[in-house]
């Protein structure tokens, strides 16, 4: 019998998670320089294992819902502990999230001509 993570891995390969993780790092590189402030989280570079997980936990949120992102961290006896805070910090996944690129941040934006 096949597992789940078998047909994931089919469309998720370490060369499109590569991608991913490079397109990542280029785009806070950008998007930091273009801020020029001091202050505020250190970029750290993802690497293909921060990639791989921040993907499984959004895959996660998605089939245990929660009113907001940060009810997954909670350890307050009201929510339900959750498994993903063991993998990644709130910090770092929210992080992530804000610079995710799956594109290149060099691809010019192409806008089709008005009719």
């Amino acid at each position: 019998m096949i597992e789940p993570i078998e047909i994931l891995r089919l469309f998720l390969t370490d060369s499109l998670l590569k991608t991913i993780t490079d397109n990542t790092n280029e785009y806070a590189t950008q998007k930091l320089a273009e801020e020029k402030r001091s202050g505020g989280r250190q970029w750290e570079e993802v690497v293909l294992e921060d990639i791989s997980r921040w993907l499984g936990i959004v895959l996660y949120m998605g089939v245990h819902s929660s009113p907001s992102v940060a009810d997954y961290w909670k350890h307050d006896g009201l929510n339900p502990a959750h498994p993903i805070a063991q993998f990644m910090s709130q910090t770092r996944f929210e992080q992530i999230k804000r610079y995710f690129h799956v594109s290149s941040p060099k691809l010019e934006l192409v806008t089709p001509t008005g009719r």
